[in-house]
């Protein structure tokens, strides 16, 4: 499900916030909030039943929920600067013309791509969207 409404650019297409929730048979949610409107960002972040894993800058931070603390450990680890999109463009061309398994395949790029989709058109049609992962097709 994809909602919106504020438009601050009028010349635009697509709203400048929005917000989309995706729920997964595993029982886990996605919740993507967004406003190109705005300076500051939201905060990424995984939430978890025991924990919180907070994701951000060049630091992965993971918090106990406070009825787990003892029995999750806390966690900060510096991380690099975030992920070279020429790397990803070489590696898929060296699986090209190696016939090499690329370190994103299909596998993962059609689920990312079913969400954003779908959200796109949750949007447009004013309406909650349903993916049968069997048939891969939307639900009617």
């Amino acid at each position: 499900m994809c909602t919106s409404g504020l438009y601050v650019h009028k010349d635009r297409e697509v709203p400048d916030t929005t917000h989309m929730i995706a729920d997964y048979p595993s029982g886990h949610t996605i919740v993507i909030a967004g406003c190109t409107a705005n300076e500051q960002g939201l905060e990424d972040m995984i939430r978890g039943h025991k924990a919180t894993m907070y994701l951000g800058g060049n630091a992965v931070e993971i918090r106990p929920e406070r009825d787990f603390s003892d029995g999750v450990e806390g966690l900060k680890e510096k991380v690099g600067n975030g992920e070279d999109i020429g790397a990803h463009e070489r590696d898929f061309l060296q699986a090209v013309r190696t016939g090499k398994k690329p370190n994103c395949d299909i596998d993962l790029a059609t689920p990312v791509q079913v969400a954003i989709c779908m959200a796109e058109l949750s949007y447009r049609q004013s309406k909650m969207m349903r993916f049968d992962p069997v048939k891969m097709e939307l639900m009617r």
